[in-house]
């Protein structure tokens, strides 16, 4: 799993920095990575809300559809009147 995509990155992209996102919210190195396999499995639900929430300026509901499992998650800006 995560292993393999972090050597499969890390091969394609030799001589540019990959950073990996966690469940923490946090970035890692490739190696920080290997060695905390588990914060950065199943992230990617979270750094999409962040995304999310830095582009919309109301309240939005998230779909995050996935091959076994649906997420719904609330956004709510802190910039929202």
């Amino acid at each position: 799993g995560v292993k393999h995509i972090v050597q499969a990155c890390q091969q394609a992209y030799a001589n540019t920095l990959c950073l990996y996102y966690t469940v923490d919210g946090i970035w890692f190195n490739a190696d920080q990575a290997m060695a905390d396999e588990w914060s950065v499995a199943a992230s990617n639900w979270r750094a999409l809300a962040e995304l999310i929430a830095m582009q919309v300026d109301r309240s939005t509901l998230l779909f995050d559809i996935g091959s076994t499992t649906t997420d719904l998650i609330g956004i709510h800006p802190a910039h929202v009147d």
